[in-house]
């Protein structure tokens, strides 16, 4: 038996061997056939089998980006996300476009396969020109619970005129969180003063970030934790029992000083331990009446 490889030999077998290992070159679409020795003549197989020896193109996650805005006047929370996907590496010449599937924890199937490609909803295809106008592969959608998106791209070969697809190469990338704390500082029923806090997120958060309010002399003013003499009044991190978008909260403190001396008082909150991938935006709520 002869072991052919787009139609030259390869290797030459006895009927018997049952099985035969071939290595093939990377980078290549070849033909893998057999042909059998009976009766002086040499017969061809039945089936031709082809294989693809094209590595996929992966994601370049390192330069691809995930951006969002609020999208206003709708009634509930919802923001329009903007997922620019960049193809790593050298592509080969014989790529002529990518299929591309976006998912969410959602989604029935989280990773698809290429007898998907047609019959999945969320799978969209692009050309090798229209990614090279671009130099991405954009994708967008409304989000509102989203937090961790899920991407498949396969890639599409053409080979003499025949087009093939690629296993997918996957990566997941995490919606960032970004939410505001409006915070203000008002005098206590029965002395003290009492700091409420409001918090306003892009997507369901599950912890109160560690917060510290200080205080500095109405001459002065602080740009950051580091420029405060005194922790006037530590917030605790807070692991929330459940995830949620809003959060709203009083704190109550009596200070030793006497509420006119309190009054000479600026006040500043600040964030003192963020976490990568968290964003806490300082606002005040009703805006900063100190001079600068």
């Amino acid at each position: 038996m002869r072991v052919m490889v787009n139609k030259k030999l390869a290797y030459e077998v006895k009927s018997d061997v049952g099985s035969y290992e071939l290595e093939l070159p990377p980078n290549g679409f070849h033909s893998i056939s057999v042909l059998a020795y009976s009766s002086g003549t040499w017969l061809q197989s039945e089936n031709i089998e082809q294989i693809n020896t094209y590595a996929p193109c992966s994601i370049d996650k390192a330069a691809s980006s995930l951006q969002e805005n609020a999208i206003e006047g709708l009634q509930e929370s919802a923001f329009r996300v903007e997922l620019k996907l960049k193809v790593g590496g050298h592509i080969p010449p014989e790529v002529v476009g990518f299929y591309c599937a976006v998912k969410t924890r959602a989604s029935q199937n989280r990773w698809p396969k290429t007898q998907d490609i047609g019959k999945d909803a969320d799978m969209h295809k692009i050309g090798i020109a229209e990614y090279k106008k671009n130099c991405e592969i954009l994708y967008t959608k409304t989000a509102r619970e989203e937090n961790v998106y899920y991407v498949s791209l396969f890639t599409i070969y053409s080979i003499g005129g025949r087009e093939t697809v690629s296993d997918p190469k996957t990566c997941r990338f995490d919606r960032p969180l970004e939410a505001n704390v409006f915070w203000r500082v008002n005098k206590a029923l029965f002395g003290g003063i009492v700091l409420s806090i409001e918090i306003l997120s892009n997507r369901s958060f599950s912890r109160i970030p560690e917060l510290v309010l200080c205080t500095c002399e109405d001459d002065q003013h602080l740009l950051s934790l580091n420029d405060a003499k005194e922790k006037f009044l530590p917030i605790p991190r807070k692991e929330l029992q459940s995830p949620q978008k809003t959060y709203s909260g009083n704190y109550e403190v009596k200070p030793d000083l006497p509420m006119k001396q309190m009054k000479s008082f600026k006040f500043f909150l600040f964030e003192t331990d963020p976490i990568p991938g968290e964003k806490y935006n300082i606002r005040r709520a009703t805006g900063f009446l100190g001079k600068i």
